[in-house]
Parts: C-alpha cells; sequence; structure tokens
C-alpha cells in the first residue's frame, strides 16, 4: 500500500486590498495510515492520523485528527469514526466514483474554544464521526 499526504497552501491576505502578503504549505511528517487487519476486497479500515500547523506563524500548534476510515462496498458506506481537537471546526468529504464531495460529517469549535485551546494539549478527544451511503 502506497501512503500520500498533503496539505492545501495557507495565504495571507491584506484584509484593506486583498492583495496575496505570504502564503506557505504545512509538511506531512505526521500524517500516517495503515490498514486494520480484517479487510477484504469488498470492505476496508483504514487507521489515519494527522496533524499540521500554521506553516505562516512559527511555532504553531497542530490541528490534529485521528480516527478509522471504513469503505464498505456490499453494504454501500464510507463512515468515519474517530476523535479531534477542540477547534477549529472540522469537515469531512468523500468522492465517490468521481462524484460529490458528500459530506460525511461536520462540527464546529467545541463551546468556549479559540486558537488558544491549541497551545494547550488535550490530544483529540472530542469524538468526530459520520457515514455517507452510496
Amino acid at each position: 500500500m502506497q501512503q500520500q499526504h498533503f496539505c492545501s497552501p495557507t495565504t495571507k491576505v491584506d484584509c484593506d486590498d486583498g492583495s496575496v502578503k505570504d502564503e506557505g504549505t504545512a509538511g506531512n511528517e505526521g500524517m500516517k495510515f495503515s490498514e486494520v487487519a480484517g479487510g477484504s476486497a469488498n470492505r476496508v479500515s483504514l487507521k489515519l492520523k494527522a496533524g499540521a500547523g500554521n506553516p505562516l506563524v512559527p511555532g504553531a500548534p497542530k490541528i490534529d485528527y485521528e480516527g478509522t476510515l471504513t469503505v464498505d462496498r456490499v453494504n454501500r458506506f464510507v463512515e468515519f469514526s474517530g476523535k479531534v481537537d477542540d477547534f477549529p471546526s472540522f469537515e469531512a468529504y468523500v468522492m465517490i466514483d468521481g462524484k460529490g464531495p458528500y459530506k460525511i460529517k461536520q462540527l464546529g469549535p467545541a463551546p468556549g474554544s479559540d486558537p488558544t485551546s491549541l497551545a494547550t494539549w488535550n490530544g483529540v478527544d472530542r469524538p468526530f464521526s459520520g457515514r455517507v451511503s452510496f
């Protein structure tokens, strides 16, 4: 199984005139997945773990998630079950046979959380799960 991970660029924009002030892309060193034992040609589950920080802010804490992604071709669903940080919002989408994206889950920040919540490491302890049928 070949792994490929990437982060989209982060862009700093001048709020007055909309000009681009800086751009950077976070590294993918902390991203990995592994196959869960017991899979078949019709059902596969992958354990995922990822985290990345703002590349334009030196020392920025990482935004993290971890969990299990399951694709079941017989029962026709894609499911994610895992945990995320308290901040920021999280979203998960899937493309199926080149169609979509279909929403698995959207979750706003935890009440009372803000960017400083990332600096206090509690681990990824907020449940995040959803399923899309196809």
